[in-house]
C-alpha cells in the first residue's frame, strides 16, 4: 500500500511539472511575460493597502463520537492567505490550522501547508498542488502517542465540480504496540495481555469528487462523494467510501455533515459548524465564481488517521488487579532468571519461594520431564498453578473468560514429589490447571484442607493413596477435566465438606483404574453438588461412591451424562443421604455389583430421586452383575424415599430393578419407598427378575409400574433367563410391628420371559418355570396390587420365550386379618397357568379378575371353536386357586385326593374354630380357553372359607387332559383297570371343597362351551360345604371327551383306537358330587403308589406292576386294610335357574352320610330339567341363596 501511495504522489508531481512547462511554453510563444489571472477581490480580510497579502480566516467545531481515526469533539482556528505569484502565473498560498480536542484526555493537533494554484482559462479550471505537514498531539486514549506526517494534495476545480486528491505519509515512529499485535502471545513481563495495545499512524490517500447541484445553489451547497485507503505495518490495508454534504450561509456560516464506511473503523462520521471571514465570506454565490477560488479551505483530513487499541490486561475478578504471572521453565538460564515471560525461573522451588500471595505460577513444558520440578510445591493463598501445554480458560473482568495463549498441543509440564506428603499442597483459594502430576512415591497427588479449591485439566496418577484428597474444605470446589488414573486409593476423595454455602462442581473428569473408587465423597453438605459428564471405569470398588449427605439447604444432587463401566463393585453407589438427587443421561454398564445402588437414601416431600433421560440424551443401565441394574436398599426405621425411573434401558443384569425395603426389628416406625417405573423404560434380558420389589418386616412399598396414558407399553421381555419372574412383588412381616406391605399399580406393560433352561449334559435340558407377575405375602404382611392393561406371554410360545405362569400369588399370613387385595383387569395372558392363587393359614385374600383374556400358550392358543386338533404342550390351567385353612388333623385318612388318575390318601382336617383363611374371588367378563387341564380350578382345604363370584365369563375348549397311556403319563400305573383308550379329561370350571372348608359361589351368565369333561364340576370331600347358585348360564358341546373319542398320545401324533367326529352331545354338562372321594370313575384306581409311581401297600412295600386297582368300600369308615377312614359328611347346597343346557342331564350324586346332605333347589323348569335325583334332597329354590347371602354379609363384616 505504501509503495502504491508513493507512486501516486510521484505521479502528482510529474503532472504538476508538465502543466508548469506547458504554461512556460505558452508564455514564450506569446512573446510576453506571464500575467496573473488573479485580481484582488474586495472584502479580503487583509487588504493590499496594508501589506499586500490578501487572505481568509475561519473557526469551527467538529462533533464526532467516532471519526475516521479519531474520536471526540474539537475546535479549529484556521487561515489561508496568498503569498506571491510566480512568473508562470502560479499563485502561492499558505494555509494553517490548529485544533484542540475538548473531549476527556484530548489534546492539540495542527496542519500547515503551501499550495501553488494556476488557472487554465480554456478549460475554465483552476489546478493546484500542495505540500503539508501535520502534527498530532491528540493523545486521547491511554495507549496513545504523538505522530507527525507529511502530505501532498492535488485539486482540479471547475464551476460545477472539483476533483480533490490527498496523500498522507506519517514520518518518524509510525507504530507502537504492547504485547503481540497478532494476539498469539499473551504474556508480557509478568502480565497477561488479552488485547494488545496498538497505536499506529496510517499511511493512505483519499479521492473526492465535489459537485454543486443546482438544487443546493440557493444555500451555496455542495455534495462530496469519495473513497479512501489506509494501512501500516501493524494494520492490514483497508479501504472505504465517504459522502459529505455542506452549506454556506449569507453571513459566512458553514455547516457540513460527513459519513464514512470501511471494514476497519466501520461507520464513522462528523458534523461541522463554523464561520468564515474574508473574501466573499458572506456573499451568497461567492463559491461559484468560476475562477479565483483560491482561498477555499482545503478538503483533507484535519487529524492524522490513527488506529488506536488500548492495552487490556487480564484482571483477576476476585481482586480487581491484573494477574501477576511467575514463569517457570526447566530449560531456562538460571543466571538471568527473574520470573518474567522473557526470563523465567528454572526451578519450581524458586517460583514457590519468590512468588507472593495471589500470583500465578505458570510452568512451561520445558524438556517434558520433572527435572528441577521434582520437589512438589506448597501454594500460598490465592495462588494459581498453571501448566503451559494445555488449553487453560481463566476468569477475567466483566464475568468473562479468556483462553491463555498456552500451547494446547504441546507437552504438559510434569511435576513430582517422590517420598513427599503431596505433590501439590493447597492453601486457600488455589487453582491448579494443566499439570501432569506424577504422584509416584507421594501419598497424594493434590492435598487440600483450606478454602476454595479448583483443580482443572490435570493428569494425576500413581499416588500411594488418593489422587486428589480434599478434607474439610470450605468455599466453592471445582474439579474439572482431570485424568485421575491408577491411584492406590480413590481418584478423587472429598471428605467432610460441610460448608453449607459452598458449591461443588465435579465435571468432565476421567477416573479409571483406581484401587478404591473412581470418585468418592463422604460426609458432605454443600449448598449444591453438580456431578457432570464424568467417566469412572475399571476401578476396584465403585465408579462413583457418595456417602452421608446431609442436604441442609435442600438443593439436592445432580448427576448428568455419567459413564461408569466395568467397575469391580457398583457403577454408582449412593449411601446414606437425604434429599433429592437426579441421575440423567447415564451410561452405567458391565459393573460387577449394581449399576446404581441406592442404599438408605431418604427424601422428604416434595423431593424425589429422579433417574431419567433428557429429550436430547440417552440412558443405559445394563449388564450389571451381582445385584441389579438399579438396586434400592433401605433398612433404617422411619426412612422414606420417592424414586422415579423413566426412559432407561435396563437389560442384561441379574435384575432390571430391585428394591428391598426393611423395617428394623422392634422399631415401630415404617420404612417407606415410593417408586414409579414409567412405561418409557425397557427392562429386557435380565438373568432373574425384570422387576423385584420386596417389603420386609415393617417396610412399605408404594409402586407404580407402567403408565396407562403412554402410547406404547413398557416392555419387560426375555428376563428370567436363569429362572425368575417378569415382575416379583414380595411382602413379609413379623408380629409386634407394622406389617410389611406393598401397594402397587401395574399398567400398560408387556411381559414375556425367556425360556429358562438347566443344561443336562447328555440328557434333556430341564425347563425352569417362570412367572410373568409373582406376588407373595407372608407373615405379618399385606399386598394391594392393581393390574390393568397388561400382556403376558405370547401365542404358541414361539422362539426362545415362554412364561409358564402368567400371574402367580402365594399368600400365607399370620392371623393379622389384613386383607391382601389383587385386582386384574383387561389383561391378556398366554401361559401354562394363566393365574394362580395359593392362600395359606391365617390369610385373608380378595382377588378380582375381570375383562381379561386367558389362553394356553400351546399351539391350540390360536382361538376359535375346538376341532379334532390334539392338545400338546404339557399340562396347563387357566385359573388355579387353592385356599388352605389351618384346621385340626383327625388322625384318620381322607379316602382320596380329587381328580387324579391315582388318588392318594392323606390325613383329614376339621375346623379349629378360628377364622384363619378367608378368600374372596371375583371372576367377571373373562375369556378362559384352550387349557389342557381345568379352565378354572378352585379348591379349599382345612377350614378355609371362600366366597366365589363367577359372572359373565366365556370358559371354553378346556380339559383335553393327558393321555393315560403308560408311556405318556407315569401317574397311571401299569396295572390300572382303566381302558387305555379312555382319557383323563377335565372341566371348564371345577370347584372342590375338602376337609372342613366352605365355598359359597354365584355362577351367573357364563358360557361353558366345548370343554372336554364338564362345563361345571362341583365336588365336596370329607365334611366340607359348597353353596352354589347357578343362573342364566349357557352350556354347549361339553363332555367332548366321551369314551368313543380319543386324542393322539401326548407329543407323538399317533392315534390309538377309533376316532369319530367331534362329540357335541356329551353325557354331562354339569356335575355336582357330594363326597366325591367315594365316586369311582373309570380311570381311577384305589391303590397307593410309592415315590416311583409303582403300586405299593399302605406301608410302602412294592406290589407287582400288574396289580389291579383295589377299591375302598363306599363311605364305610375303614379301608381294605382295616385302617380308619374319615366318613364323608359333606354338604352340597345348589340352586339353579334359567340355565341353558344342550342336553338336560346333569350328574348329581350324593355319597355323604348324615349329617352331610346334598340339597337342590330348582326354579321350576327354567333349567330344562327337573328332579328327583337319587340321594338329593329338594329344599326349595331360595334356600341356597339365603346361605350365600349370609356368607356375603359375613365377608362384608370382615372388611371385604
Amino acid at each position: 500500500m505504501k509503495i502504491r501511495l508513493s507512486l501516486f504522489c510521484i505521479a502528482l508531481a510529474i503532472i504538476a511539472c508538465n502543466i508548469a512547462d506547458a504554461q512556460i511554453m505558452q508564455s514564450m510563444h506569446n512573446g510576453a511575460s506571464a500575467q496573473s489571472v488573479y485580481q484582488p477581490v474586495q472584502g479580503d480580510l487583509l487588504s493590499p493597502t496594508t501589506n499586500g497579502i490578501p487572505g481568509r480566516l475561519w473557526f469551527e467545531t467538529n462533533l464526532a463520537d467516532q471519526g475516521l481515526g479519531w474520536s471526540g469533539t474539537y475546535f479549529t482556528i484556521g487561515g489561508k492567505t496568498r503569498l506571491f505569484e510566480d512568473r508562470f502565473d502560479g499563485r502561492w498560498l499558505l494555509e494553517s490550522q490548529i485544533h484542540y480536542n475538548v473531549s476527556e484526555g484530548g489534546g492539540a493537533f495542527a496542519n500547515i501547508g503551501v499550495e501553488r494554484v494556476f488557472s487554465i482559462p480554456a478549460a475554465e479550471a483552476d489546478v493546484s498542488f500542495g505540500l503539508w505537514y501535520d502534527y498530532n498531539g491528540d493523545r486521547k486514549e491511554d495507549f496513545s502517542h504523538t505522530f507527525h506526517q507529511v502530505g501532498i494534495s492535488g485539486k482540479i476545480k471547475k464551476e460545477k465540480w472539483d476533483l480533490l486528491v490527498n496523500g498522507y505519509l506519517p514520518t518518524g515512529v509510525q507504530d507502537y504496540s504492547y504485547g503481540d499485535p497478532l494476539g498469539l502471545d499473551c504474556f508480557v513481563g509478568n502480565e497477561i495481555v488479552i488485547i494488545p495495545g496498538i497505536d499506529s499512524a496510517l499511511s493512505g490517500f483519499d479521492v473526492t469528487l465535489r459537485t454543486r447541484p443546482r438544487q443546493l445553489a440557493g444555500v451555496n451547497g455542495y455534495l462530496d462523494i469519495g473513497g479512501y485507503g489506509y494501512n501500516s505495518d501493524l494494520i492490514d490495508s483497508f479501504g472505504g467510501g465517504k459522502i459529505r454534504l455542506g452549506f454556506q450561509g449569507t453571513r459566512g456560516m458553514m455547516v457540513n455533515l460527513e459519513v464514512n464506511q470501511d471494514d476497519r473503523f466501520n461507520t464513522t462520521g462528523v458534523v461541522g459548524l463554523g464561520w468564515v471571514f474574508g473574501q466573499n465570506a458572506g456573499g451568497r454565490g461567492s463559491e461559484y465564481a468560476g475562477l479565483g477560488r483560491d482561498l477555499e479551505t482545503s478538503v483533507r483530513n484535519d487529524h492524522i488517521v490513527v488506529f488506536n487499541q488500548d492495552v487490556v490486561l487480564a484482571m483477576d475478578p476476585t481482586t480487581g488487579a491484573a494477574y501477576n504471572v511467575i514463569h517457570v521453565d526447566n530449560n531456562a538460564d538460571p543466571a538471568v532468571e527473574n520470573g518474567t515471560a522473557e526470563r523465567p525461573y528454572s526451578t519450581l522451588i524458586a517460583a514457590q519461594n519468590l512468588s507472593a500471595e495471589g500470583d500465578v505460577i505458570l510452568v512451561n513444558s520445558g524438556d517434558g520431564t520433572d527435572r528441577n520440578m521434582d520437589a512438589g510445591i506448597q501454594l500460598q493463598n490465592n495462588q494459581r498453578l498453571w501448566g503451559n501445554g494445555q488449553a487453560i480458560l481463566i476468569p477475567i473482568q466483566n464475568g468473562e473468560f479468556f483462553e491463555l495463549c498456552t500451547n494446547p498441543l504441546g507437552v504438559t509440564p510434569t511435576i513430582s514429589n517422590a517420598g513427599g506428603f503431596a505433590v501439590v499442597t493447597l492453601a486457600d483459594n488455589n487453582d491448579v490447571a494443566g499439570i501432569n502430576i506424577d504422584a509416584t512415591g507421594a501419598q497424594f497427588g493434590i492435598f487440600g484442607n483450606g478454602q476454595g479449591t479448583s483443580v482443572r485439566d490435570n493428569t494425576i496418577s500413581g499416588a500411594d493413596s488418593h489422587g486428589v484428597f480434599l478434607s474439610g474444605v470450605t468455599g466453592d470446589v471445582n474439579i474439572a477435566r482431570n485424568l485421575l488414573d491408577n491411584n492406590d486409593g480413590s481418584g478423587l476423595f472429598i471428605r467432610n465438606a460441610l460448608d453449607t454455602t459452598q458449591d461443588i462442581v465435579i465435571e468432565e473428569n476421567i477416573a479409571t483404574n483406581n484401587f478404591l473408587d473412581g470418585i468418592q465423597m463422604r460426609n458432605y453438605d454443600p449448598a449444591s453438588l453438580m456431578i457432570l459428564s464424568n467417566t469412572t471405569d475399571n476401578n476396584l470398588r465403585s465408579g462413583l461412591h457418595l456417602e452421608n449427605y446431609a442436604n441442609t439447604t435442600g438443593a439436592g444432587i445432580t448427576i448428568q451424562n455419567h459413564t461408569s463401566t466395568d467397575n469391580a463393585s457398583h457403577g454408582v453407589h449412593m449411601n446414606q443421604g437425604l434429599g433429592s438427587f437426579t441421575l440423567v443421561d447415564s451410561n452405567i454398564t458391565g459393573n460387577n455389583g449394581a449399576g446404581l445402588l441406592l442404599e438408605n437414601w431418604q427424601t422428604a416431600d416434595p423431593d424425589f430421586i429422579n433417574i431419567a433421560t433428557t429429550d436430547e440424551g440417552t440412558s443405559t443401565i445394563s449388564n450389571n452383575g451381582a445385584f441389579a441394574n438399579i438396586q434400592i436398599f433401605m433398612s433404617n426405621g422411619g426412612e422414606r424415599a420417592q424414586v422415579n425411573i423413566e426412559n432407561q434401558t435396563l437389560s442384561g443384569g441379574v435384575r432390571g430393578v430391585a428394591a428391598r425395603i426393611e423395617g428394623v426389628d422392634g422399631v415401630g416406625a415404617r420404612t417407606t419407598l415410593g417408586i414409579n417405573i414409567a412405561s418409557t423404560n425397557e427392562i429386557d434380558g435380565n438373568v432373574n427378575d425384570g422387576i423385584n420389589l420386596s417389603a420386609i418386616n415393617s417396610g412399605l412399598i408404594e409402586a407404580t409400574i407402567g403408565d396407562e396414558d403412554s402410547a406404547l407399553p413398557m416392555t419387560i421381555l426375555d428376563n428370567a433367563i436363569g429362572g425368575g419372574n417378569g415382575i416379583s412383588l414380595v411382602a413379609q412381616g413379623i408380629n409386634g410391628q407394622p406389617q410389611g406391605e406393598i401397594q402397587a399399580s401395574i399398567r400398560n406393560v408387556d411381559i414375556n420371559n425367556a425360556i429358562s433352561r438347566i443344561i443336562v449334559p447328555g440328557g434333556t435340558d430341564l425347563i425352569v418355570p417362570t412367572t410373568g407377575i409373582a406376588i407373595d405375602s407372608s407373615g405379618n404382611a399385606l399386598v394391594g396390587v392393581d393390574i390393568k392393561d397388561v400382556a403376558i406371554g405370547a401365542p404358541g410360545a414361539a422362539g426362545d420365550r415362554t412364561t409358564q405362569r402368567g400371574i402367580a400369588m402365594d399368600f400365607s399370613n399370620n392371623g393379622s386379618e389384613l386383607i391382601n387385595r389383587v385386582g386384574i383387569d383387561d389383561v391378556t395372558i398366554f401361559s401354562n397357568t394363566a393365574i394362580a392363587l395359593d392362600t395359606g393359614f391365617d390369610t385373608y385374600t380378595d382377588l378380582t379378575v375381570e375383562n381379561s383374556t386367558l389362553r394356553s400358550n400351546g399351539p391350540q392358543s390360536v382361538g376359535g371353536r375346538a376341532d379334532n386338533t390334539p392338545f400338546v404342550g404339557g399340562p396347563t390351567v387357566g385359573i388355579d386357586i387353592n385356599a388352605q385353612g389351618r384346621g385340626v388333623f383327625t388322625g384318620q385318612f381322607n379316602a382320596l385326593l380329587p381328580n387324579l388318575p391315582i388318588e392318594y390318601g392323606f390325613l383329614t382336617q376339621v375346623s379349629d374354630g378360628d377364622l384363619d383363611n378367608l378368600t374372596k374371588v371375583t371372576l367377571e367378563n373373562n375369556s378362559i380357553r384352550d387349557f389342557v387341564l381345568n379352565g378354572v380350578d378352585i379348591s379349599a382345604q382345612g377350614d378355609a372359607q371362600m366366597l366365589v363370584d363367577v359372572t359373565g365369563n366365556d370358559i371354553s375348549n378346556n380339559g383335553a387332559g393327558l393321555n393315560n397311556h403308560p408311556a405318556d403319563n407315569p401317574a397311571f400305573p401299569l396295572g390300572t383297570t382303566a381302558d387305555p383308550n379312555q382319557l383323563f379329561f377335565l372341566d371348564g370350571l371345577n370347584i372342590d371343597a375338602l376337609d372342613d372348608s366352605t365355598i359359597s359361589t354365584n355362577i351367573v351368565s357364563n358360557f361353558f362351551v366345548d370343554n372336554f369333561e364338564r362345563g361345571v364340576s362341583l365336588n365336596t370331600f370329607n365334611s366340607a360345604t359348597i353353596n352354589a347358585f347357578m343362573d342364566n348360564n349357557t352350556f354347549f358341546g361339553n363332555d367332548r371327551g366321551s369314551e368313543d373319542y380319543t386324542l393322539p398320545r401326548l407329543g407323538t401324533g399317533i392315534f390309538e383306537g377309533p376316532r369319530t367326529a367331534l362329540n357335541t352331545a356329551g353325557e354331562f354338562a354339569i356335575e355336582a358330587i357330594n363326597n366325591e372321594e367315594f365316586y369311582i370313575r373309570d380311570y381311577e384306581s384305589r391303590i397307593f403308589v410309592n415315590g416311583d409311581g409303582d403300586p405299593a401297600t399302605l406301608g410302602g412295600a412294592d406290589l407287582p406292576a400288574d396289580t389291579p386297582g383295589i377299591f375302598f368300600p363306599i363311605n364305610a369308615g375303614v379301608d381294605i386294610f382295616g385302617f380308619p377312614v374319615a366318613f364323608g359328611t359333606a354338604d352340597l347346597n345348589l340352586s339353579m335357574t334359567s340355565n341353558a343346557l344342550q342336553l338336560p342331564i346333569p350328574d348329581f350324586q350324593n355319597f355323604a352320610v348324615p349329617p352331610g346332605d346334598f340339597t337342590l333347589g330348582l326354579d321350576g323348569l327354567t333349567n330344562g330339567f327337573t328332579g328327583p335325583f337319587i340321594g338329593v334332597s329338594d329344599t326349595g329354590f331360595g334356600a341356597t341363596i339365603v346361605l350365600i347371602g349370609n356368607e356375603e354379609a359375613f365377608f362384608t363384616g370382615q372388611g371385604f
